[in-house]
């Protein structure tokens, strides 16, 4: 108000500073009437005023009728700072303003997931299933579970695709990411799977066709790391059995002085992702070491269903 007041005052001073002017020029030109008085002057300042006053309220009163009130050119910035700050606000509340809980969100992109498998035999990244044995009627005979294997305290989508050939037969397990409302891969391999509660996983080889025999299937040994929220492979293990072959495929004999229990078979161990057939133990140091990982662990049974339309909508 005191704002809009004074640019009406200095308006109308202007207009009556230049009409004094005039008039104390007619007057002087005219030699009648007389000189304009500092009285005169001051009476006409005191009128302005007045009116400035009256204008300025009309005008406010205009505004508030019409609704469209003009800002002082003062508080524009400070305005318009004001505004965009809140719709900053209000866009960055609602980019991060989900329905529901994080447990729905949770399920509702394993079913999105699950519907992608079923429907197109494809996994969440695109890539295509092996579906040469697949069929409207056979593709239940692929499965999936919602269970927390790795621990974490948030369930994971295990899925199963075993209804295919054997190089296409696959094991998945996937973590939703709440930040992003996507679901990531935490691991894949073969499903010749034995899960345990400490986030250790052992994954069969696809094949036995070394010199282990029955002494022992040749596996993967795995181990959820809570930082990447990723399985990480922590070694191979295979077997020689002596009764299959006494020389390996260099033709190196057996090795009975590390043969201890003299049982005639002898444990690959190879730490790491590489697999080197190089660093053979006796069985009472390869157990020892498989010790150390499963030893106390407990075998999870995963809840394992049918992938069919019905299962899918029901987790």
């Amino acid at each position: 108000m005191e704002i809009k007041k004074r640019k009406a005052i200095k308006k109308l001073c202007g207009a009556a500073v230049a009409a004094l002017w005039v008039c104390s020029l007619t007057a002087c030109g005219n030699q009648a009437g007389g000189s304009i008085s500092l009285d005169d002057i001051r009476e006409t300042v005191e009128n302005i005023g007045a009116q400035a006053d009256v204008n300025a309220e009309s005008a406010t009163g205009q505004s508030s009728t019409t609704g469209t009130t003009a800002e002082p050119e003062e508080n524009i910035a400070g305005s318009s700072t004001e505004h965009m700050a809140s719709q900053v606000t209000a866009s960055q509340e609602n980019n991060t303003s989900k329905p529901g809980t994080e447990m729905e969100r949770r399920r509702a992109a394993y079913v999105a997931a699950l519907e992608g498998i079923y429907s197109d035999k494809k996994l969440p990244d695109g890539w295509a299933l092996d579906s040469t044995f697949v069929s409207d009627s056979s593709i239940s005979g692929n499965h999936f579970a919602v269970y927390d294997v790795d621990g974490d305290g948030a369930d994971e989508l295990i899925v199963e695709w075993i209804n295919a050939s054997m190089a296409g037969m696959i094991d998945l397990i996937y973590d939703y990411d709440d930040s992003t409302g996507e679901i990531r891969l935490e691991w894949s391999g073969f499903p010749s799977v034995t899960f345990y509660d400490n986030g250790v996983l052992v994954e069969d080889f696809s094949h036995n066709q070394g010199r282990a025999g029955d002494a022992l299937w040749p596996y993967f040994l795995h181990q959820y790391d809570a930082k990447t929220d990723s399985y990480v492979q922590i070694a191979s293990v295979d077997a020689w059995d002596k009764s299959l072959s006494d020389k390996d495929w260099d033709g190196n004999l057996f090795p009975d002085e590390i043969d201890v229990d003299k049982d005639g078979v002898l444990y690959y161990l190879m730490i790491g992702e590489m697999s080197y057939y190089d660093s053979l133990v006796d069985r009472s140091e390869y157990q020892s070491w498989r010790d150390s990982y499963t030893g106390k662990a407990k075998e999870i049974k995963l809840p394992f269903m049918d992938l069919t339309k019905e299962n899918i909508h029901s987790i």
